[in-house]
C-alpha cells in the first residue's frame, strides 16, 4: 500500500491528511500540546486510532507509540558514526538509511522489508511517500515515519 502526506511537525495546531494511491483520505494527523508534544492519528471516520508522544526527559528525544489505546513501544535513536539509526523497543523493527535526507527503510529480521519512505522529487511542499509491504503494518509504519520526521 502506498501513502502520501505532507511533512508534519510538532506545532501548536498543525495537521495533515494521509492519502492512499487512489487519493482517498485514510488518516488525519493532528498536532497538539498535551504535557509535551504529541501527534494524534485519526481514521477516515474521525476516530483516534493512534498517538505519538515525544519524551523530552532523555538526552536524545524519544517517542512513545500508542495504537488503539495500547502502548506499542518507544522509538529511540541509536548513536552511530555515519548515519542515524532508530530502533523500536518492544519490536524487532529498525529504521535504516538516510533518515535525515528522507530516504529510509523500516526492516525486521523476521519480516524483511516492512516499509520504505522517501521525499517526492519536484514538489514545492515536502510531500512524502510511504510504501508499506503488508497492509497490516500500515498504521505502525506511518507512526514511525511521522516520528522519524520529527528528528530533522
Amino acid at each position: 500500500m502506498k501513502l502520501r502526506f505532507k511533512q508534519i511537525v510538532f506545532s501548536w495546531f498543525g495537521g495533515s491528511k494521509v492519502y492512499d494511491e487512489t487519493g482517498r483520505i485514510l488518516f488525519t494527523v493532528k498536532s497538539c500540546r498535551d504535557w509535551g508534544y504529541c501527534l494524534h492519528i485519526l481514521d477516515a471516520a474521525g476516530e483516534q486510532v493512534a498517538s505519538i508522544q515525544r519524551r523530552t526527559s532523555t538526552f536524545l528525544p524519544s517517542y512513545d507509540l500508542f495504537a488503539y489505546g495500547e502502548y506499542l513501544g518507544r522509538m529511540k535513536q541509536r548513536i552511530t558514526l555515519l548515519k542515524p539509526q532508530f530502533c523500536i523497543e518492544g519490536s524487532d523493527w529498525v529504521v535504516t538509511g538516510n533518515a535525515m535526507g528522507s530516504e529510509y527503510a523500516i526492516t525486521s529480521p523476521r519480516q524483511g522489508l516492512v516499509a520504505s519512505a522517501s521525499k517526492e522529487r519536484c514538489q514545492l511542499n515536502n510531500i512524502y511517500a510511504l510504501d508499506v509491504e503488508d497492509t497490516a503494518n500500515t498504521l505502525c509504519s506511518l507512526m514511525i515515519v511521522l516520528a522519524v520526521g520529527q528528528y530533522r
